[in-house]
């Protein structure tokens, strides 16, 4: 993905912590992104901005978070 230097509405615009505070993201997972280019975002001076429509943008059923843990035999429900 790029920087995001398409048209965007200053607006909608909203720094990593607070775009992460509105989705339950984490800012670092956020960064994250931003780093492997799969979230678009905006320089404003040291800081990454994005908007809540380019990380809708950049989900990918699944891709997220940490597989589920396999229950042992002991634990998983009989059939």
């Amino acid at each position: 993905m790029s920087n995001g230097r398409e048209g965007v509405n200053v607006d909608e615009l909203m720094s990593l912590p607070e775009a992460g505070a509105l989705t339950g993201i984490g800012p670092s997972s956020l960064r994250r992104r931003v780093r492997i280019g799969k979230l678009k975002y905006k320089r404003i001076g040291r800081s990454y901005a994005t908007t809540l429509r380019w990380i809708a943008e950049s989900e990918e059923p699944g891709a997220m978070g940490r597989p589920p843990k396999k229950l042992p035999d002991t634990l998983r429900p009989k059939p």
